[in-house]
């Protein structure tokens, strides 16, 4: 187990979905439309933490189209709490949840996927760009890549504690990495005038030439 695993294990698990779920609700569905997630499509939930976006995948996908959500996340006690919202939410059999360090994706999901969706989770994960790697190289030709974070150059005290209380970076460009390797990048910040803002990214992989 990383320090950060530990971390969100025994200090961020518990409050994790009080402090984030009503307020990054909203984001998560942009991001998750934006992408086009579509009936049918393997999804990789990268970083999933408690599956706040699992429901919204799982509302796209259709029990009777064969989708699938692959949540991976390195917290046990939020896997645990992905797990528990799937079976009440009657989509635990469209769910593999796996336990990792995304650093080693390569090794804990076999690809390709239809559709990555990366939540909060540049700004946390060390190492954060040969993690996005990972993930798009997973990404079929012709996939979609979304992300969802915070992106704030120049934090506030206020807006830099409340980084430190997730053990995230704000600072880091997390939607770097997918401008330089997307076909259509596109990036949008909501809301578009407020303090606290988060930016949603996507775009689609380039197809394989013939």
């Amino acid at each position: 187990m990383t320090f950060k695993s530990w971390f969100y294990d025994h200090f961020v698990a518990a409050r994790y979905d009080k402090t984030l779920a009503e307020i990054t609700d909203d984001f998560r569905q942009i991001c998750i439309d934006r992408t086009t997630v579509k009936a049918g499509d393997t999804v990789l939930d990268l970083g999933c933490g408690t599956g706040l976006n699992q429901p919204h995948l799982a509302a796209r996908l259709r029990a009777d189209a064969g989708g699938k959500i692959i949540g991976v996340d390195a917290s046990e006690n939020m896997l645990a709490q992905a797990r528990a919202r799937a079976q009440a939410q009657g989509y635990a059999d469209r769910l593999q949840l796996i336990q990792g360090d995304i650093r080693n994706l390569r090794q804990l999901v076999e690809g390709p996927v239809d559709v990555v969706i990366a939540t909060l989770i540049f700004s946390v994960v060390p190492d954060w760009r040969n993690v996005f790697a990972a993930s798009f190289e997973l990404l079929k030709p012709g996939g979609r890549y979304g992300t969802m974070d915070n992106y704030w150059p120049n934090p506030s005290l206020r807006l830099w504690f409340l980084s430190w209380t997730f053990a995230a970076d704000a600072k880091r460009p997390g939607f770097e990495p997918l401008q330089q390797a997307a076909a259509d990048f596109q990036l949008e910040y909501h809301p578009p005038d407020a303090d606290v803002q988060f930016y949603v990214a996507y775009g689609t992989k380039p197809e394989q030439p013939e």
